[in-house]
């Protein structure tokens, strides 16, 4: 996880209404947790289309329980490797092995998101029967949904007469703009030097902001991914995250996608819940090819 203040970014105190008195999270220490997570996307191709969705998800985990690994169960996790380094990211789906804690996805009532004047109901959704340790419902916008906007303030509302009525409100970062390989701004098969790796430069973001890589190729069944802090507007994707990528290797070399996110969280940790973060993950795709 990437904790820390964010520049330019606020998240509103999250406020209980609809009941007596206010709802103050349990002190005793075998309390359930109540954890909230909340993920905006946007993905832009080369061709400037973009699809974007918002899902909501309200965790219920035992007091003990890891929420980095009952997000890791649900495949909602982002890990990032250190500032300015890189590593493989398995392809493999969450296991649930050695894992002894219940997640429960709680139903919450209507959740809308509001933003740009406009108010998006979610839908609820039941989680497939995959996962003997996680039970519930999670919240999706419609596949027809607009993309949802960058540099906007959003509003996430929950609640009904059961689940006491919550407000969630953060500031999404800007797109990512200005983005640039080995000098290229043309974004569309990108051909990259087999003995080098890749300048990325793009307009630097907010301080407590970053970038990360994700490099697939047609054959790899991984991900090799790198992190840079956003604020430097640059970071070298080294020789050695494509090399970790080329098995295969045919006579017109290695065709393969770099997607460039911009990502922003901004904690949660009020009210009726325990933790969580609103999650603000903004790409673009690169295709390119490696001689």
């Amino acid at each position: 996880m990437v904790p820390g203040r964010f520049l330019g970014l606020w998240l509103s105190v999250l406020t209980v209404a609809g009941c007596s008195a206010p709802v103050v999270a349990g002190t005793d220490a075998d309390a359930p947790r109540e954890t909230a997570l909340v993920v905006v996307e946007r993905t832009a191709g080369y061709s400037d289309r973009v699809r974007g969705e918002v899902v909501a998800r309200f965790l219920r985990l035992p007091a003990h329980a890891d929420r980095v690994q009952a997000e890791e169960l649900l495949g909602a996790s982002v890990a990032l490797p250190a500032g300015g380094t890189c590593s493989m990211v398995s392809g493999r789906s969450p296991s649930t092995a050695g894992t002894t804690a219940a997640v429960e996805l709680r139903n919450v009532g209507a959740v809308v998101v509001e933003v740009s004047g406009a108010k998006i109901p979610l839908k609820v959704r039941r989680l497939p029967d995959l996962l003997d340790s996680v039970s519930g419902v999670f919240y999706a916008s419609a596949a027809d949904s607009e993309p949802f906007p960058a540099k906007a303030f959003y509003t996430l509302s929950l609640g009904d007469g059961v689940f006491p009525e919550v407000r969630i409100s953060a500031v999404a970062p800007e797109e990512l703009t200005g983005l640039r390989v080995d000098g290229m701004e043309s974004l569309q098969r990108v051909e990259l030097r087999v003995d080098t790796g890749a300048l990325l430069e793009w307009n630097a973001g907010g301080a407590d902001d970053w970038v990360y890589v994700d490099v697939t190729t047609e054959r790899a069944g991984a991900t090799y991914r790198c992190a840079f802090a956003d604020s430097a507007g640059r970071g070298l994707v080294p020789s050695s995250a494509f090399a970790a990528m080329d098995q295969g290797r045919g006579e017109d070399g290695v065709r393969g996608l770099m997607t460039v996110h911009r990502l922003r969280r901004v904690p949660v940790g009020a009210g009726t819940f325990d933790d969580g973060e609103v999650r603000f993950d903004f790409a673009r795709t690169v295709t390119f090819t490696r001689q």
